[in-house]
């Protein structure tokens, strides 16, 4: 079980609690969902888009359109997971950041149907691989979460046939003469969001090693603003007691001086 750095050595945290079965289901549906986002679309569509969007040109559409496509995708993917742990820390989750990503998929493939030219076709396929990672991203975190230990290797295999079911369905709409392009993106959309949203939906307690680590680590900030509260204080009490000190010593040289100077006077009245 994952344990955060600021725990005891020998501290044990509390088992996650078990998950049924049906839970590992929802994440392989998800995970299938967010596979079918991506994989018709870039190995079928979006060559068959490109083709009718630019005809002699179509190689250097593609390969601006997949360069850029790659490009924001990897940006996204790091962003949203920021982000996901960001609002973990504070106690929140990462479930509304994939439901956000689930709709502006949605609006991406609809972008996509419409585009008519080059520029809008790159800017719609940035657009997608950036609503895309805002799914995957959370995905893959919560899936890490939540599924216990004991269970990540049936999670695994489950999740390996997210690439069997989507290359299916590619070749399904291609196949399916009576599917139009929009009608084609349609399906794809309703697909991913059929998929993806019953893990929005579903919740259920975080592994009790990520629960602890996050209580933790809020602990250990707060005995750290304490400590460092109380170096101030330290710091303040050492200045008093030098600024005390000094005067103390001024005054008693002024004195020590203050005699020197009257002994002398009387001195010279002797004299």
């Amino acid at each position: 079980m994952p344990r955060s750095v600021f725990s005891p050595p020998h501290s044990r945290l509390p088992s996650p609690t078990p998950r049924p079965a049906a839970f590992l289901l929802v994440c392989a549906l998800a995970y299938a969902g967010a596979v079918v986002g991506y994989l018709p679309l870039l190995t079928l569509l979006l060559p068959i888009k490109v083709d009718q969007v630019a005809g002699d040109g179509r190689l250097d559409l593609l390969t601006v359109t997949v360069i850029a496509g790659a490009i924001a995708a990897s940006v996204a993917n790091i962003g949203f997971g920021w982000l996901g742990d960001r609002l973990v820390s504070r106690g929140a989750g990462r479930r509304g950041i994939m439901a956000g990503g689930v709709v502006a998929t949605m609006a991406s493939y609809a972008g996509l149907a419409a585009a008519t030219t080059p520029a809008l076709l790159v800017a719609g396929i940035i657009l997608f691989q950036v609503a895309l990672n805002a799914v995957i991203a959370p995905l893959m975190a919560i899936i890490a979460e939540e599924v216990p230990d004991g269970r990540k290797g049936v999670a695994g295999g489950l999740l390996a046939m997210a690439n069997p079911v989507a290359a299916t369905l590619s070749a399904a709409l291609v196949g399916a003469s009576r599917f139009c392009e929009p009608a084609r993106f349609a399906v794809i959309a309703v697909t991913v969001a059929a998929c993806t949203l019953p893990l929005v939906i579903v919740r259920g307690t975080r592994q009790g090693g990520a629960a602890a680590g996050v209580a933790v680590d809020a602990a250990a900030r707060s005995a750290a603003r304490l400590d460092r509260a109380a170096a101030r204080a330290d710091r303040g009490q050492r200045a008093v007691r030098l600024s005390s000190l000094f005067f103390r010593n001024r005054r008693a040289v002024g004195a020590r001086v203050g005699a020197r100077r009257k002994d002398g006077d009387g001195d010279d009245r002797r004299l």
